[in-house]
């Protein structure tokens, strides 16, 4: 009755690749918790620290795949398959610089920060693999368009469960030094599977005016993603200021249980969005996709408050019973239960990209920005103690008031839209021809 219900309010087909979708990425989550079991906060801190290097090194991508994510689905869409390959080879190039980029930015910090000590030195080099081969697979991801396709990417992920499984000896018995080595395997193995399975076997070409125009394209959807990902990183820069990597470690629980509340808008997103955009374009009104989208928000944050209870329950036994050294950032992980019950918002606000409204889009990003950027460090400086309950209680209200900004800014985006000015996109059961 309840899978009914939620087929009803996001599609038959979107309901069945997203729940085989998050329960492959609820397993990765759940080796993401295990792995503390054998790191202490100390060298768990070292990795999110790279982690939030990372987020903002990715500048470095402009746009390039957002653009390809719209152009790719709509050249196919309008049966002109060639020029849809070769967007695809002229961004795989670019990407493939940038992965190369990146790999090489971090084995370069890795020299110019020797007097760190072994741990940070093995965790740049190894980063290096895992953040390279992290950028190529996002790339081939947006490549997946139409319900086969859709269907192996979810065996590609249910593969990758598989392995985040099947390699938790490496970091059991090697510590920190296999937790480190097993990011390596990974990337390795993960990256090379889904470039062998990717959709486009195609040879990489460089087009000057293709790129141009992805990256003109991209550019304004990538500014507001970029930016989000910037104010994600905030609480973490806070907790360091606050107590070093130590106190950042401690943040691992309750990242873990925001990236658990982050797969279920995140995996619908990506079957959503394609047909979001297809109905509009085949001028479905905006006010009525927005008002679906609130509709899904809603129901799934209702379903989601329950779902919190029962993993806020079951991350406090794991943590006291399996991961001890992380007894401290136990009172935070309610804050992080209420973050994951807001999260739906982001399938409300995919609007402004369907709607090319980027003004709209812009204020709401700073709005979270600012937001997210203050209130966590505001928090912290007033609590006078307990920097980790502080930080995440101010992300918490962060979120609560970046939710109600978001109704003003989608009213905004409907008012300035004009019917059919999205791109076309595939539908969810192949390409519209």
């Amino acid at each position: 009755m309840l899978f009914r219900s939620i087929s009803n309010v996001l599609g038959k087909g979107v309901a069945g690749y997203s729940a085989i979708a998050i329960l492959a990425q609820a397993v990765q989550m759940i080796c993401g918790l295990a792995v503390l079991r054998w790191l202490t906060p100390a060298q768990m801190g070292i990795w999110l620290a790279l982690q939030a290097a990372e987020a903002y090194a990715l500048w470095i991508r402009l746009g390039v795949v957002n653009a390809l994510n719209r152009e790719y689905p709509y050249l196919r869409g309008r049966g002109e398959y060639e020029k849809a390959v070769l967007h695809v080879q002229t961004a795989g190039t670019y990407m493939a610089g940038c992965a190369s980029l990146l790999a090489l930015g971090f084995v370069g910090s890795a020299m110019l920060l020797a007097d760190k000590g072994s741990d940070w030195q093995l965790a740049l080099i190894c980063f290096a693999a895992h953040s390279a081969g992290g950028l190529w697979r996002s790339f081939i991801d947006v490549t997946f368009r139409g319900g086969q396709e859709f269907a192996r990417l979810v065996r590609l992920q249910i593969t990758g469960a598989i392995l985040q499984a099947v390699s938790l000896p490496l970091v059991a018995y090697g510590g920190f030094r296999g937790y480190c080595l097993r990011a390596v395997v990974l990337a390795v193995v993960l990256t090379a599977l889904w470039h062998v399975l990717r959709p486009v076997k195609a040879a990489l070409r460089w087009d000057r005016a293709i790129l141009g125009k992805l990256l003109r394209e991209g550019l304004p959807l990538f500014g507001a993603n970029y930016l989000n990902g910037v104010a994600a990183q905030f609480p973490r820069l806070v907790l360091i200021v606050a107590g070093g990597t130590a106190m950042l470690g401690l943040y691992a629980p309750v990242s873990a249980v925001l990236a658990a509340g982050a797969l279920l808008p995140s995996t619908l997103l990506l079957f959503l969005l394609p047909k979001q955009n297809f109905d509009f374009g085949g001028n479905v009104d905006a006010s009525r996709l927005a008002s679906e989208g609130w509709q899904r928000a809603c129901f799934l944050s209702v379903l989601l408050l329950p779902v919190g209870l029962v993993g806020w329950w079951a991350a406090r036994m794991l943590v006291q019973y399996w991961m001890p050294e992380y007894n401290d950032a136990l009172p935070a992980l309610g804050y992080a239960v209420g973050i994951v019950v807001l999260s739906p918002l982001r399938l409300v606000t995919s609007i402004f990209s369907t709607l090319k409204a980027w003004w709209p889009m812009m204020v709401h990003v700073v709005t979270g920005l600012l937001l997210t950027g203050m209130l966590p460090w505001l928090f912290w400086k007033l609590a006078y103690g307990e920097p980790l309950v502080a930080v995440v209680r101010g992300v918490l209200v962060a979120q609560l008031l970046h939710a109600l900004a978001a109704w003003p800014c989608v009213r905004w985006a409907i008012r300035s839209a004009v019917p059919g000015q999205a791109l076309p996109c595939i539908s969810l059961s192949g390409p519209v021809r």
